[in-house]
């Protein structure tokens, strides 16, 4: 994918974020219960942050799409007690690291 000159960069960074975030999952959740679901979202969130600050495209609708999805998944799973708030915090902010990280790391 990264010697492909036909996908978008972005793209490439984004399947780099999404082994990152399994990798650091399967890590995290040795030492602590980490949401997956929010770890998903996260990614979602950061991937379409990323997107907003890179390119000249609107962006908003989205974002706003993308943060509702992530109240609601995020809310269920507070809802349904498989998770602590903590659990489903660090998972969000795995998500959104390693979806930055991977950006970068792709260029």
């Amino acid at each position: 994918m990264r010697n492909n000159t036909d996908v978008p960069k972005i793209f490439t960074g984004f399947l780099l974020g999404v082994f990152i975030a399994s990798s650091a999952a399967l890590i995290a959740n040795i030492y602590l219960k980490v949401s997956m679901h929010s770890i998903g979202v996260g990614g979602l969130l950061g991937i379409f942050y990323l997107i907003m600050q890179r390119n000249t495209m609107l962006m908003t609708w989205p974002m706003a799409i993308a943060i509702l999805i992530c109240g609601l998944v995020c809310t269920a799973r507070l809802m349904i007690s498989d998770h602590q708030p903590k659990e489903i915090i660090v998972g969000l902010i795995i998500g959104i690291l390693t979806q930055s990280a991977g950006v970068f790391i792709a260029g």
